[in-house]
């Protein structure tokens, strides 16, 4: 029977290297934010989690790689999942997803949707709104 780093034929398993990548990248940020140095078993407990969500849920490369880079700016905050491993990742990739999106949405909803111009002549000065819509007041 071969073992778990071979395949049937004898062959040497290769390993992703997206998934090595961003297996190391979402360990190191969680050791960094719970402030610890535990040894990472990347090949057994880490990467099989990311190719999992590549083969087995069908999610993409830039999808799995977009989430992953919000979650590790906003690890820790308000309204986003805790995650302690690989496995918790893959296990709460659509609640993070969704926060993502929802903060997205709220940051665009924030975005003005007029601009002011100033104006002088003379002595006076005076504001002029534009809004997208094209009406000024």
């Amino acid at each position: 029977m071969p073992s778990k780093k071979e395949d049937l034929f004898g062959n040497k398993l290769q390993v992703n290297k997206f998934d090595h990548k961003y297996a190391l990248k979402l360990a190191k940020a969680i050791q960094k934010r719970r402030m610890t140095c535990r040894r990472i078993m990347l090949k057994s407990n880490w990467i099989p989690h990311f190719e999992k969500l590549r083969i087995t849920d069908g999610l993409e490369q830039r999808r799995i790689k977009n989430v992953l880079k919000w979650l590790i700016l906003h690890l820790g905050e308000e309204y986003v999942p805790e995650i302690h491993s690989a496995q918790s990742f893959r296990e709460k990739f659509f609640q993070i997803e969704s926060a993502m999106t929802r903060e997205e949405r709220e940051t665009k909803e924030e975005e003005d949707d007029f601009k002011v111009v100033t104006k002088q002549k003379g002595n006076i000065i005076t504001d002029e709104i534009f809004y997208e819509d094209g009406i000024g007041e």
